[in-house]
């Protein structure tokens, strides 16, 4: 009796923990109407649209060492993913993007080389004060111009996440200096962001680098803007602009903390276009 009341107090606390962190419920999906992790009044489900199948994986969910989510899925296996037995590395927190691999993976890399040099994005990107280091006489850039080989699609996963690839990165002594300004072709209604320095086979990079807080977006066609707070969190952020565009300016104001270096990162900027869809409207399908 002992250890079942101990275990429902852990669930609890775990699920407090997730509602805490995730006040706003999410959507996401991984294969083309397949499969799906959200998250409603604070715990994260798996749905499984082949079979009709939604499972609370609140507890299946911990975070390792280094701010990655991890599940380990010891239920049977489900078709296409995920596998029992396996561990995987997750990202989610948005209704446009999921990101979901086998821990054990090593092809990150080769995922990376595919799309070197090609973006799956129709825009132009530049900044200045950006962080440029030497590592065994190889110059590297952390530009802006790194975002755009962010996400690619590959075999039925869309959007899919490129490990590997540089972040944008700024020192913090160019913080009142440094920008990135994107001009699309097509109008923006919000972001996807993906804070800090995200690698998934260097993962301590994480918490070494300092991720940012603050940051303003700026309209340069009218000049309004928009100051959002980032959380310190591994997931995927939604950023709504109060304000449609198809020009931005994006600075970093603050930051939090790295436990290493001076260096602020951002992995990911994934714009949301006007005509965009988010699958909340899938899963509203389904439940009817």
């Amino acid at each position: 009796m002992k250890t079942k009341v101990l275990i429902f107090l852990l669930l609890i606390l775990t699920i407090q923990i997730f509602a805490e962190s995730y006040k706003n419920d999410f959507v996401h999906m991984h294969y083309e109407d397949c499969f799906f992790f959200y998250s409603e009044n604070g715990k994260i489900h798996f749905i499984n649209t082949y079979d009709n199948i939604d499972i609370d994986l609140t507890s299946s969910i911990k975070r390792n060492e280094n701010g990655f989510y991890e599940l380990q899925w010891n239920s049977e296996s489900i078709y296409p993913e995920p596998k029992k037995g396996i561990k995987y590395n997750v990202i989610f927190g948005s209704n446009y993007l999921f990101f979901l691999r086998d821990v054990k993976e090593k092809n990150f890399k080769h995922f990376s080389e595919n799309i070197k040099n090609k973006s799956m994005f129709d825009f132009e990107i530049k900044g200045e004060y950006f962080l440029e280091e030497t590592i065994n006489k190889e110059k590297i850039n952390y530009s802006p111009e790194n975002l755009k080989f962010k996400f690619s699609s590959m075999y039925d996963v869309k959007n899919d996440f490129q490990s590997g690839t540089l972040p944008w990165a700024v020192n913090k002594e160019s913080i009142n200096k440094a920008f990135c300004e994107i001009k699309f072709k097509k109008t923006v209604k919000g972001f996807v962001f993906l804070n800090g320095y995200v690698d998934m086979q260097k993962q301590s990079l994480y918490y070494k680098n300092a991720r940012a807080k603050e940051i303003k977006i700026l309209d340069l066609n009218t000049k309004q803007e928009s100051i959002i707070t980032l959380i310190d969190d591994l997931i995927y952020q939604d950023v709504s602009l109060p304000f449609e565009t198809d020009s931005v300016r994006i600075e970093i104001l603050s930051y939090y903390e790295g436990n290493k270096y001076d260096d602020i990162c951002i992995s990911a900027i994934y714009p949301c276009y006007v005509n965009s869809r988010d699958y909340i409207y899938t899963l509203e399908k389904i439940r009817k």
